[in-house]
């Protein structure tokens, strides 16, 4: 991430089954998950439908219009600026362009093949 301009780099498999919404739209919400919502992230990780694992959870929009997640720690609402292709991926360069924040402290990682929970520091 980048501070000026506020900017954060995505990589997405151009097999998943977002990538044509997001690469289309030029849009991207970044939610990041509190250690509670492991089973929403399971519910995106898998083969249930779109429809199914947006019915699972409260959403709201920001400036971008993109789905933001209700009761996450925190949201980067983005605008995609550049992409570049890499191998299975497309590595999205998003400009952020609206911030929710929740008092949440306690977030989710996926690391190693595990979901592991880990506190952010306080600012």
């Amino acid at each position: 991430m980048t501070d000026d301009p506020p900017t954060l780099l995505v990589c997405m498999n151009r097999t998943s089954s977002a990538y044509a919404s997001v690469a289309g739209n030029k849009l991207v919400c970044v939610n990041v998950l509190s250690a509670q919502q492991e089973p929403l992230s399971r519910l995106f990780g898998g083969k249930v439908p779109i429809a199914e694992r947006f019915a699972a959870a409260v959403w709201s929009t920001l400036e971008t219009g993109a789905p933001v997640l209700s009761d996450c720690a925190v949201a980067f609402d983005c605008q995609i600026a550049n992409v570049t292709t890499v191998g299975t991926h497309d590595v999205l360069f998003c400009r952020v362009v609206a911030l929710q924040r929740s008092g949440l402290t306690e977030n989710l990682i996926y690391l190693g093949r595990a979901y592991h929970s880990v506190r952010a520091c306080s600012s």
